[in-house]
């Protein structure tokens, strides 16, 4: 298996500053002769701990109690129903981790879950802002 790694930096005056140099560079000497490719790209944010917290401890333990299953399940079952990314595996496709979701992506995922429970199940999740901790 080859493991590609990711180098962060910031854009200054039209050039990349790499937040660790030094692993750069061994990097880029390992690879002294070949051809090679480079992709740059907007660091995104990842999901926040209120997202998490949100989805973690009022989305998912209302569904769950609802419906009378544990919150594992529920969330692997979201998962398998939102986000499901096709693939050329045997089975066709594989399941996303919510872990590895920005921000937006989060927002997203949740507001399918809230949406299904509302009109699907006919179960109401209060607004984060309704949400007393």
């Amino acid at each position: 298996m080859n493991i590609t790694p990711v180098f962060s930096g910031t854009c200054k005056n039209g050039k990349f500053i790499a937040e660790f140099p030094e692993q750069l560079q061994a990097y880029l000497y390992s690879l002294e002769g070949k051809k090679i490719c480079c992709t740059f790209k907007k660091r995104s944010k990842p999901q926040s701990d209120r997202q998490r917290g949100y989805y973690w401890g009022v989305v998912l333990p209302i569904i769950s109690l609802y419906l009378g299953y544990e919150t594992d399940e529920m969330h692997d079952i979201f998962k398998e129903k939102f986000l499901k990314v096709p693939c050329n595996s045997l089975i066709g496709y594989k399941i996303g981790s919510t872990s590895k979701l920005t921000t937006a992506e989060y927002s997203d995922f949740l507001s399918h879950v809230i949406t299904f429970a509302t009109t699907d199940l006919g179960c109401i999740i209060p607004s984060p802002g309704d949400v007393v901790c």
